[in-house]
């Protein structure tokens, strides 16, 4: 298990992503696995398991590229639902894909008194391109990622997509207008390299597909020039304060983590 994210419930426990299977975990306050919550398929690998796990993610995100698999989650207000997304696009039908496409699928997830409850649906969120972060240097479609997700309130969301400078936060003011393509043929895993996957669409309206509707509430580069590089943790602490925390990489390389204190929660609702 390769924890990403957690979202802790008023009744004490705790659901955490993880990118490795990847899957989400409900977790007792003492650390108990409660259950695990895999792909479709995936479940024969976790014979050992001391734990219940339910085959309940689709069986195509058993295609998420290595070391890019489920990297957020947010809960919403009333706790009725879990966010989750992917880091990257899937590698469906290949690595080609994966490194070339800007699709990215965000996943809503129903709770029942804090269990799973079962799908509820799956929009693509289209990642900005790799020019557009000007303080990195890259043309690489790959370097772009998705980090980090909180939620605002229900079906409203703040996405940080970000390279290694340079990051940025995207407002989702709601899911009505996106496509719900949970169980249609994008969730199919291709049979080869020439099949037509989402991740290989040059256009998304042509296949009758909206992606979610995306507003820039910030920017690095021009807000805060020396944010810490590799930023992938964001929260709100409060209707004021934001807070971002970087990834040091086990300080290999001599960088610090540093927590960042903000005061611009209100420009993430303007």
């Amino acid at each position: 298990v390769d924890p990403e994210a957690l979202v802790k419930l008023s009744n004490g426990t705790f659901w955490l992503a993880e990118e490795y299977a990847p899957s989400l975990l409900h977790v007792a306050a003492n650390g108990r696995i409660l259950e695990r919550v895999v792909p479709v398929g995936v479940k024969k690998d976790l014979t050992e398991a001391n734990y219940r796990i339910v085959e309940g993610l689709p069986t195509i995100l058993t295609k998420r590229q290595i070391n890019r698999g489920i990297e957020s989650l947010a809960l919403s207000p009333d706790e009725q639902f879990l966010y989750f997304m992917l880091e990257s696009p899937l590698a469906n039908p290949d690595e080609t894909a994966f490194e070339n496409s800007r699709y990215v699928r965000l996943f809503k997830v129903s709770l029942q008194q804090g269990d799973f409850n079962g799908m509820v649906s799956e929009y693509v969120y289209m990642l900005d391109e790799p020019e557009t972060f000007l303080a990195d240097d890259t043309n690489e479609q790959s370097d772009v990622k998705v980090s980090e997700m909180v939620v605002l309130d229900t079906d409203k969301l703040i996405i940080l997509e970000r390279v290694f400078r340079h990051t940025k936060l995207y407002r989702v003011s709601n899911l009505d207008d996106a496509t719900n393509i949970l169980e249609t043929e994008w969730d199919i895993e291709a049979v080869n390299t020439f099949s037509s996957t989402l991740e290989t669409l040059d256009n998304l309206a042509a296949a009758g597909i909206f992606p979610v509707s995306k507003a820039q509430v910030f920017d690095s580069r021009r807000e805060i020039s020396d944010l810490d590089s590799q930023i992938e943790g964001f929260a709100l602490l409060n209707n004021e304060y934001v807070v971002f925390i970087n990834d040091n990489d086990f300080g290999i390389d001599g960088t610090k983590t540093r927590i960042r204190v903000v005061k611009m929660a209100q420009q993430l609702n303007q």
